[in-house]
């Protein structure tokens, strides 16, 4: 144990100097109410607070450096505090650990992370760590995993240290792997018999934190006694902005474009196109060669004329004439006659509507039958004077 107190430990970082033992970096707090806070540890074991300038309610934790002759390079997540809930990636710098500059921001929404020289990687709580440097952003995928840490071995930059947990009944609950940026060789590692959870290593050394109480974060550093590798393969990395090869069929034309896999990238919609349908049915209705046309106006159906006017009232439905209807039958027929041969012979165009339908009234007064009109109330009745008269 590296530390004998009562004080929790966590999220150890080895950094290599040019000259001495290696620094410890860790969070450290006095009780389960407090807050996480960056420290780093001597050679007697003794740690000491690093000032970095926020809030004393900021939770601060996983930290990372280097070292070189211009001095420390520190980078760690912090937040949480009551005026700022947004965690974010920091970066301090300075001549000792002791007297750092003021902190700045590079991310901002992420829960892992670190900057080493001019690569940033960080990651959102659930599946994606993202890597961006020079030469091509990355992201590494784990389905069903809840990241908890991502950092790196100092001897082997090139080497992630992921710590998550499966967010599903997977067996093995927490998890430490071991990712190889340029290989994609994977290890899962277990530290004297469980999982490393946020291990740091340099060379044959490992530390990780220990659970010592109740609750899940109450954990203490310790150096492994036995360590056991088992190979895996729970991750995937894909190339940001990478070109897609596009099989031809969906416009684009059958090019292909250069790619640096083995394996090509497909659209979903290309491999619609490949269907083995026939071209004639793949193609929407209202797709032409030349492009998208618009759909045919809709028409209203054709509708019977019945000689109606404004002010008449609509005949009524016809039924199957009975044996008693038969003289009302007779009639509406003799009155429509009577209304045909009227409108074509005395109707001009430029009459007001009105002297129709003072005509219309005097066809139904000679046809005999005054119920067949029955005037709408809607309509004026300034035609009743005109007709009388």
């Amino acid at each position: 144990m590296l530390i004998e107190d009562s004080a929790q430990t966590h999220m150890p970082f080895l950094v290599p100097v040019s000259q001495g033992e290696p620094v410890l970096l860790l969070c450290c707090r006095e009780g389960t109410d407090q807050p996480w806070k960056l420290h780093y540890a001597d050679n007697s074991g003794q740690y000491h607070l690093i000032e970095t300038g926020l809030p004393d309610g900021a939770t601060e934790c996983s930290p990372t450096a280097w070292h070189d002759d211009r001095g420390w390079h520190v980078t760690f997540i912090a937040g949480g505090w009551s005026e700022d809930r947004l965690f974010r990636l920091y970066r301090i710098d300075g001549q000792s650990l002791d007297a750092m500059n003021s902190p700045v921001a590079l991310h901002a929404g992420t829960r892992a992370g670190f900057v080493l020289q001019d690569r940033m990687v960080f990651a959102a709580k659930q599946d994606h760590i993202h890597i961006v440097e020079p030469p091509g952003d990355k992201t590494i995928e784990l389905g069903g995993a809840n990241i908890y840490r991502v950092s790196y071995r100092p001897d082997q930059p090139d080497c992630l240290l992921i710590s998550g947990g499966w967010n599903t009944d997977h067996p093995d609950g927490v998890f430490v792997l071991e990712y190889d940026l340029p290989t994609g060789s994977q290890h899962f590692i277990e530290c004297d018999g469980k999982p490393a959870y946020k291990c740091a290593i340099l060379g044959d050394r490992v530390i990780y934190a220990e659970r010592i109480g109740r609750n899940f974060e109450d954990r203490r550093l310790r150096d492994a006694r036995q360590v056991v590798r088992r190979p895996a393969k729970v991750a995937s990395m894909r190339i940001d902005n990478q070109p897609v090869h596009q099989p031809g069929g969906c416009g684009c034309g059958g090019k292909q474009a250069a790619s640096t896999t083995a394996e090509p990238i497909t659209r979903p919609s290309c491999i619609e196109w490949r269907s083995e349908a026939p071209r004639s049915r793949l193609r929407p209705a209202n797709r032409s060669p030349r492009g998208l046309r618009p759909p045919p106006p809709r028409r209203r159906p054709p509708t019977r004329s019945r000689g109606r006017v404004p002010g008449m009232a609509r005949p009524p439905r016809r039924h199957p004439p009975s044996p008693q209807d038969l003289p009302n039958q007779r009639r509406g027929a003799e009155f429509r006659s009577t209304c045909r041969a009227y409108r074509q012979i005395a109707i001009g165009p430029n009459m007001r509507a009105e002297t129709h339908v003072a005509r219309y009234k005097a066809c139904a007064i000679r046809s005999s039958d005054p119920r067949m009109f029955a005037p709408s109330p809607s309509v004026s009745r300034s035609w009743v004077s005109n007709s009388s008269t």
